[in-house]
C-alpha cells in the first residue's frame, strides 16, 4: 500500500532509543541459579522419558515422497533418493560426474529397467527450459517476472 512513517517520527521516536541502564545487570552480579546445575522447578511429568521415541520417528526402510516428487528411503538414519539407492545396490557406486535418471521421466516409476546412468551435462540438457516450445517458455518467463515484482522487493521501513 506504500504506507511509510514520516522522517520526523522516525528520528524522534525510533532512531533515538536509549538503553534502559537501570534494568541491566550490574557488574559482578551473581545469577540466582549459579551452581544449581540441573535444577528442577517443575514440568518433570511432561519431559521425555528414557527409551521413548518422538512422534515423528520412522523405522529404517521407511519410504516417503518429498516436495519435488522424489521417493526417499531411510537408510542408516538418513533419507536418501530411492532410485539412486536401488542403482547402487544393483550396479555399485555412481561415478563422479554422473547421475541416475529416469528413462521415461516419471519419478514414481522406480524400477531398474527405467533407470539409467547419464552425465550431469546430459541431465542439464534434459531439464533445461530451452527444449520446451516457445509458448511455454514465454509463460515461464512471465511467471518469473510476476514473482520478482510481487515477492522480490523488500519493503524498507527506513527512507
Amino acid at each position: 500500500m506504500g504506507l511509510r512513517k514520516s522522517n520526523s517520527y522516525l528520528y524522534a521516536e525510533v532512531y533515538t532509543i536509549t538503553p534502559n541502564v537501570e534494568s541491566q545487570f550490574k557488574k559482578n552480579h551473581t545469577p540466582w541459579n549459579k551452581g544449581k546445575k540441573g535444577l528442577q522447578i517443575g514440568g518433570v511429568e511432561t519431559q521425555f522419558k528414557k527409551g521413548r521415541k518422538p512422534h515423528n520417528w520412522k523405522p529404517e526402510g521407511s519410504i516417503r515422497v518429498d516436495k519435488d516428487g522424489f521417493t526417499l528411503i531411510k537408510v542408516n538414519g538418513k533419507y536418501v533418493l530411492y532410485h539412486r539407492y536401488l542403482w547402487i545396490q544393483e550396479n555399485g557406486k555412481v561415478p563422479e560426474g554422473y547421475v541416475v535418471a529416469f528413462k521415461d521421466g516419471d519419478k514414481s516409476n522406480i524400477t531398474l529397467d527405467n533407470l539409467e546412468l547419464i552425465t550431469k551435462q546430459e541431465n542439464m540438457l534434459r531439464n533445461t527450459v530451452h527444449r520446451l516450445p516457445e509458448e511455454i517458455k514465454e509463460v515461464i518467463n512471465l511467471k518469473k517476472t510476476i514473482t520478482r515484482i510481487t515477492n522480490g522487493k523488500r519493503q524498507n521501513s527506513r527512507p
